[in-house]
């Protein structure tokens, strides 16, 4: 609670405050307002994370934060680069992603998916009303925001990490290729649901979609098998 009144507190300071124009934008960052967010990731709980950063990834589509960024050291030296690296390895800890203690992946065919999305029965009714799993997943945790965070920062522009990061860093760069074979095995699924037989170059194309993802999981998998 004592965390959470501060960082309202530094919030409403410092973001709230300054965040109003390009003009003040400019202050928060010669502030260091991009260091004090990235301190507060490393040190808040669970809870605060998705919401700092998704401040963090707002500031950065101004090219001018991605070196207070990339400069940022957290305890033991620690880069932003390692604590995303690290946070999305939480993440999928705590929606049970099958990973085995590297980090590789235990289940190509689905990448991805937490326990929640492996548990649920597929509805045509869900899937044509409401966003599916696969689409609300992204607004639901922070794996969809690390993966920008570093497209921004450059994956060909990263400093040196550990094997067990760079392992992690392989599925986090391919995440929006297994992002989007997961909405289209949803698509999939409500038409075969909806007992809709596609047209035969519909069919192949779909059959190739899942063919691409497939190997591409598995080409990720063979880079540290």
């Amino acid at each position: 609670n004592i965390m959470l009144d501060t960082a309202k507190q530094w919030y409403q300071r410092r973001v709230r405050g300054c965040c109003v124009s390009f003009m003040n934008q400019d202050l928060f960052l010669e502030r260091g307002g991009v260091p004090t967010l990235l301190d507060l990731l490393e040190k808040c709980p669970p809870s605060m994370q998705n919401l700092v950063l998704g401040a963090l990834l707002d500031l950065t589509e101004d090219p001018r934060a991605l070196p207070h960024v990339v400069t940022w050291r957290g305890k033991a030296q620690k880069t932003a680069v390692s604590l995303l690296i690290e946070l999305w390895r939480l993440e999928e800890q705590a929606m049970g992603v099958k990973r085995d203690a590297n980090n590789i992946m235990l289940d190509t065919a689905t990448p991805l998916q937490g326990i929640e999305q492996q548990l649920s029965e597929v509805s045509a009714h869900a899937l044509s009303s409401t966003p599916t799993l696969a689409i609300l997943d992204v607004a639901d945790n922070m794996r969809a925001k690390i993966y920008a965070m570093l497209y921004r920062i450059g994956f060909d522009k990263l400093p040196p990490i550990s094997t067990k990061d760079q392992i992690t860093l392989t599925l986090i760069e391919n995440y929006l290729d297994f992002k989007v074979g997961e909405v289209w095995e949803e698509i999939i699924a409500e038409l075969m649901m909806d007992n809709v037989t596609p047209i035969k170059s519909d069919r192949e194309a779909l059959k190739s979609i899942k063919t691409i993802i497939a190997a591409k999981s598995e080409a990720v998998n063979a880079i540290w098998c």
